[in-house]
């Protein structure tokens, strides 16, 4: 099932137009062995929101087997400028095949909670539970989608 809505792309890759997006590329990154080294806690998190997804909530998404998009340009933006620092890609995308889950990434934000406040804030995740008016939406795409065109490049501040 396909949808005409827009949502985009956040990639440190040049891209395209026409290009489809390369589903898992986020879970092969995060499984190998020097970003389990530099980054434990995230790797440990994902892990433990993949446990619960698979436990409770299997016919979701994964993250790692999955295209991450944002449903909205301004939360596209925000994720290019505070956690991509302005050097990555921002795409306007089509999703030619599949239907996008809708999250809130606040819910990842687990650094420094306890491994039963990680597996509430997973359930909640997976349940698709968002704060109104939530800035922090994200969406999983197990499907295919390419790219229509560049809306923002990396800044050369």
């Amino acid at each position: 099932m396909s949808t005409q809505m827009t949502f985009y792309h956040v990639s440190h890759r040049p891209l395209r137009e026409g290009t489809l997006l390369t589903i898992g590329a986020y879970g092969e990154r995060t499984r190998q062995a020097n970003f389990m080294e530099k980054h434990y806690a995230t790797y440990l998190k994902e892990e433990i929101f993949e446990d619960i997804r698979q436990q409770n909530y299997p016919k979701a998404p994964s993250r790692f087997n999955c295209i991450f998009l944002f449903p909205d340009f301004g939360m596209a933006k925000e994720f290019y400028a505070n956690t991509c620092g302005y050097q990555h890609y921002v795409y306007e995308v089509e999703i030619v095949k599949g239907s996008p889950f809708i999250v809130e990434m606040d819910l990842l934000k687990c650094d420094g909670n306890n491994y039963h406040k990680i597996k509430s804030n997973a359930k909640k995740y997976w349940e698709q539970i968002s704060h109104p008016n939530s800035g922090t939406l994200e969406a999983l795409l197990l499907g295919e989608a390419k790219v229509k065109s560049l809306i923002l490049e990396p800044s050369n501040i």
